[in-house]
């Protein structure tokens, strides 16, 4: 059967067969039984509710199925087709990578369908910068978190894709109080920039 590289959105129309992907590549990858019967069942709900249109029970399936079959490519762009159909296009971006790269380990073609739409979200997904002034950087004990998320040193000043959403931007550092700002995300393609303030004295 011939294969096209497929857009993003275009992409999702090739998901709902993912489920024989998904089953085939559990059988494959693992010896565990009960772990391959779970993955094929939750598959069918996640598949199911995707096609309801009920995304918040869907994609949570979707990933455990991921963690199931850890090398599973279309287990992997289910999860990214559910994440772009319910508008978190910085899970979903997150999730095309995942499929490109465990493609590209097995010279799966698939590896085409998940580049080119991971290419396609890269300019509609929202962004989010910690500007981090070099005296705080510089303070010991530093950690920065986004909703109990650590943000490393090497994302700060960047550009990151984020879903749309309120996050809690949190700073700690030794001998220092607590400081915290509020982060929305209004809608895809919003760009927010927060810049850490330095934290007061305790």
């Amino acid at each position: 059967m011939e294969r096209r590289v497929l857009s993003g959105i275009t992409a999702i129309a090739v998901i709902a067969s993912a489920e024989v992907f998904v089953s085939r590549e559990a059988l494959a990858q693992t010896n565990d039984a009960s772990n391959r019967e779970k993955a094929e069942a939750l598959n069918r709900e996640a598949a199911a509710d995707m096609a309801a249109k009920k995304y918040s029970t869907a994609c949570p399936k979707f990933k455990e199925v991921v963690a199931l079959v850890p090398g599973g490519i279309g287990a992997k762009l289910s999860l990214a087709g559910c994440y772009e159909r319910w508008g978190r296009l910085a899970s979903a971006l997150w999730a095309y990578r995942l499929a490109e790269q465990a493609a590209s380990a097995v010279h799966d073609p698939r590896e085409a369908t998940a580049h080119a739409a991971a290419v396609e979200l890269e300019a509609k997904v929202a962004r989010h910068r910690v500007v981090m002034p070099i005296p705080v950087a510089a303070l010991p004990g530093l950690k920065i978190t986004i909703d109990d998320e650590i943000v490393p040193p090497e994302a700060w000043n960047l550009w990151v894709p984020i879903d749309v959403g309120e996050y809690k931007l949190q700073v700690t550092a030794k001998g220092k109080d607590v400081w915290t700002k509020q982060v929305k995300i209004h809608e895809n393609g919003f760009r927010a920039s927060s810049t850490v303030q330095m934290p007061r004295d305790l």
